[in-house]
């Protein structure tokens, strides 16, 4: 369906401008129309960029200025629908503008705020639907933005710390796979003619070296394609079979270091989640069924399907966490000492604040081990080198008659 830039005019004389999806003019005008707006002008654009095949999706700090702009508006007493076309008019993201035209023209035919946003699944996940859906039956949607800003922010800053912590990781390990491969296919080949000329009995460590080389010579395209095909494979398998995705997920936290990071990685975003969500006013299983799916790790997942199952039934939230054998002693603790004094969302507030710390702490020791250890590495592979060329040219020079 092809874009339109328009411009268009409101009762009062207000001149707006943006971008609106339509088959042709006469839907935009019925579209412009829906909205309150008279139409003035519009012109057909089309994408551009080799990019443009990417779905353009709303950023992170967009929807937290989103958020931002909802919670003051409705604190100041603007109704939801006015306030939802004053931040369309003036945001100047082009898919959130129209992502908001279609959630006014969904509250101008009846539809509660909650299910307009549950028809943009891409740009609202099931956490914001859900708060928002809560805020509405408690009559405090102010309240509801309010956590749904500073649980963007907490999500904004935990993705991007992440990203960080990895990022120097993977560049150095980049960087030795290149030098490795570097050494084994430019210099050691060299050395080895020489070697060879030197016409003298080669060690096992020459010996291992050179075959080495060779080997990499000859089938470098198998040593680069076949990790490529299983890394390939595993992700492929991840998204589609829920099977290999729970194996794979369930080998991820049985790693050392790495698998204890992603833990507790994966205990901060539930507890946040659940706080935000809890402190919303939304029950105890709703809480569960949505912590589940912003867990990040699917054997985790099925954790809390099992608790789902068993608060359900009559179970106390944190028997049913206990029952799992995923949470760790101080989480379950934590919650049982919030349900026991009422106040639960507390004290998922302090396992939140406590893995919070704890993971910044964790992906930092991380990434100051990675250092060393391929410091190491490299400094293995030149000693390597090293010895497999001087240890025969020192013997050749021992044998040489004085």
């Amino acid at each position: 369906m092809p874009n339109f830039q328009y411009r268009a005019i409101s009762d009062t004389g207000r001149k707006v401008s943006g971008k609106l999806a339509a088959a042709n003019e006469a839907e935009l005008d019925e579209h412009i129309d829906a909205l309150g707006y008279e139409l003035i002008d519009a012109r057909q654009v089309r994408s551009s960029g080799n990019l443009s095949f990417l779905p353009q999706r709303v950023r992170v700090r967009e929807l937290i200025e989103f958020c931002i702009d909802m919670d003051e508006l409705i604190r100041a007493g603007v109704p939801v629908l006015d306030a939802v076309q004053d931040i369309r008019d003036s945001t100047g993201s082009d898919k959130l503008r129209d992502v908001l035209a279609d959630v006014v023209r969904d509250l101008g035919s009846g539809i509660v705020l909650s299910q307009a946003f549950a028809n943009h699944p891409e740009t609202f996940d099931q956490l914001f639907v859900g708060v928002v859906n809560a805020g509405e039956r408690s009559g405090n949607l102010e309240m509801a933005f309010q956590h749904l800003a500073d649980h963007l922010r907490w999500r904004d800053d935990m993705n991007k710390r992440i990203r960080a912590a990895a990022r120097y990781p993977l560049f150095t390990l980049v960087v030795t796979l290149a030098l490795a491969g570097a050494m084994m296919i430019f210099l050691v080949p060299q050395l080895s003619v020489f070697l060879e000329s030197m016409q003298i009995e080669l060690p096992l460590m020459t010996r291992s070296l050179m075959a080495t080389s060779a080997f990499v010579q000859a089938y470098w395209w198998l040593i680069v394609l076949v990790p490529a095909l299983v890394i390939g494979l595993a992700w492929l398998g991840y998204r589609r079979d829920d099977r290999i995705a729970t194996a794979i997920d369930r080998l991820l936290l049985q790693l050392p270091i790495v698998g204890l990071t992603l833990r507790k990685i994966a205990m901060s975003r539930f507890a946040h989640f659940f706080t935000i969500m809890y402190k919303s006013g939304v029950g105890i299983l709703e809480c569960l069924d949505t912590a589940r799916g912003v867990a990040g790790n699917r054997s985790l997942a099925k954790s809390l399907d099992e608790a789902r199952t068993n608060v359900e039934q009559g179970s106390t939230l944190t028997d049913a966490l206990r029952d799992t054998g995923e949470f760790p002693d101080m989480v379950v603790r934590m919650v049982r000492v919030g349900e026991q004094a009422g106040s639960l969302d507390k004290a998922l507030e302090s396992v939140s604040a406590f893995y919070d710390r704890d993971v910044r702490e964790t992906v930092q020791q991380l990434v100051d081990s990675v250092q060393p250890t391929l410091t190491l590495v490299i400094g293995a592979l030149l000693a390597w080198i090293v010895l497999a060329v001087l240890g025969p040219m020192y013997d050749s020079f021992s044998q040489m008659p004085i």
